[in-house]
């Protein structure tokens, strides 16, 4: 299991709204109602992709910042070979 996985992991046993979704769908299962069951999972599925999406949008917004350092240092040092 990589770091990343284990972050998420971490979130989701710490996480009140996740473990109450769980929970409450662990309860609607073992009493036969599979309708609630599913919605309770369907949220619980719904918050794990919302941390995961939020996770890699996080690491594509540090990807771009640095892209776009690399992009100013090259863009200065065109500009100053271009005025020597």
């Amino acid at each position: 299991m990589s770091e990343e996985e284990n972050y998420l992991e971490y979130i989701f046993d710490n996480n009140q709204t996740f473990n109450l979704y769980r929970f409450a769908a662990k309860i609607a299962e073992k009493a036969n109602d599979y309708k609630n069951a599913s919605i309770f999972y369907k949220k619980c599925g719904e918050l794990y992709l919302s941390y995961k999406m939020e996770k890699l949008f996080s690491k594509e917004i540090e990807k771009d910042k640095k892209n776009k350092e690399l992009s100013d240092k090259l863009r200065e040092r065109i500009l100053n070979v271009t005025t020597d």
